[in-house]
């Protein structure tokens, strides 16, 4: 029950430290199409209490790509830049997914350095995950979590 009341707390105040309004959108491809929704935060990502070293914290949320058609499931990409205008290789597997009508979902937990993937990131993440399949109507479509580097660690430790 005390493992409830924090898992309720942390919530609250991540909605607290939101300063930006949640940014909805969704473009039509000739294939396929893309969903987003973010919300950006403020304050730092406190590594250790006498740290030096407090990155930002970005955008909480998710970009889905759908494929026109009869979806067959989903990728969950986990720990990957939320940018997807920055040319990462890792998104190399967008395009072939979509041609295999497997849409891709990219999760962002908040934090630029996952290392210390908590409990409490791995409920942010099946949050943020719930709102995008309920948001594609991807709840029926079996998923299949991947990861490169620390975010094959972070699905292996999820």
């Amino acid at each position: 029950m005390k493992l409830y009341y924090y898992f309720i707390l942390f919530f609250f105040l991540i909605r607290i430290s939101c300063y930006g309004q949640e940014n909805n959108q969704e473009t039509k491809q000739n294939n396929f199409t893309i969903i987003e929704s973010y919300i950006d935060q403020s304050g730092f990502q406190y590594l250790t209490p006498d740290s030096s070293y407090c990155p930002p914290l970005t955008k909480i949320g998710y970009t889905v790509y759908l494929p026109k058609g009869e979806i067959k499931g989903a990728f969950v990409y986990v720990g990957i830049i939320p940018d997807t205008t920055v040319k990462n290789d890792a998104l190399k597997i967008i395009q072939p997914a979509l041609e295999s009508k497997l849409a891709v979902i990219l999760l962002s937990t908040g934090k630029d350095i996952d290392f210390l993937f908590t409990n409490e990131d791995i409920n942010v993440q099946d949050s943020v995950l719930n709102k995008a399949l309920v948001k594609a109507k991807l709840k029926d479509k079996p998923t299949f979590w991947v990861g490169m580097s620390l975010g094959g660690t972070m699905v292996l430790r999820h």
